[in-house]
C-alpha cells in the first residue's frame, strides 16, 4: 500500500512539473505575469499605481491622464487585475502619490512569453527614482528619475 502512494505521490509531481514546464514554454494554459513593487524607507508601497495599455498614446499635459482611457490600472497600492499578456507594444504609466510618474513601453515578440514585472522605488538626493526590471523572453531594465506630474494651468474666460 505504501509502495502505491509513493507511486502515485510520484506521478502527480512530475505531472505537476511537465504541466508548469509546458505552461512557460509551450502552450500558455493561464497567465502567469506577475506584478512586484518594493519600496525604499521612506516610501509606501499603497502610494504606488501602475496603469497598462496596448500600443497607445501617452498625453503627459493632462494632469489627471483622462485622455488615456485605453489604461487598465493594474495596481493601486494592491494588486487590482493581473498584467494583460499582449504581444507588441504594452504601455505603462507608473505614479507614486499623484504627484510623480513615468511612461514606459515594453514590447513583447510573442503572447506566450510570460514575464516578472519588478518596479522598485527610492529616494536619491530628495528625488524619487524608479528601478524596473522585466525578467522574462523579451526582459527589460532600466532605472530613471520620476517626473512631476504637469501642473493643469487655471482656464482663461
Amino acid at each position: 500500500m505504501k509502495k502505491a502512494i509513493i507511486i502515485i505521490g510520484l506521478i502527480l509531481a512530475v505531472g505537476i512539473y511537465i504541466l508548469f514546464f509546458i505552461q512557460k514554454e509551450i502552450v500558455v494554459l493561464w497567465n502567469t505575469n506577475t506584478v512586484a513593487i518594493q519600496v525604499e524607507t521612506p516610501l509606501q508601497k499603497n502610494k504606488v499605481r501602475i496603469e497598462y495599455a496596448m500600443s497607445t498614446r501617452f498625453y503627459k499635459d493632462d494632469i489627471n491622464f483622462s485622455k488615456n482611457t485605453d489604461y487598465v490600472l493594474i495596481f493601486d497600492g494592491t494588486t487590482t487585475k493581473t498584467t494583460p499578456n499582449n504581444y507588441g507594444e504594452n504601455d505603462f504609466i507608473i505614479s507614486y502619490e499623484d504627484q510623480y510618474y513615468v511612461p514606459f513601453r515594453h514590447f513583447k515578440t510573442n503572447w506566450r512569453h510570460q514575464h516578472d514585472y519588478i518596479f522598485y522605488f527610492y529616494k536619491k538626493e530628495d528625488t524619487l527614482y524608479v528601478r524596473v526590471t522585466v525578467e522574462g523572453v523579451d526582459d527589460m531594465n532600466f532605472e530613471t528619475r520620476m517626473e512631476k506630474m504637469p501642473i493643469k494651468k487655471p482656464s482663461e474666460h
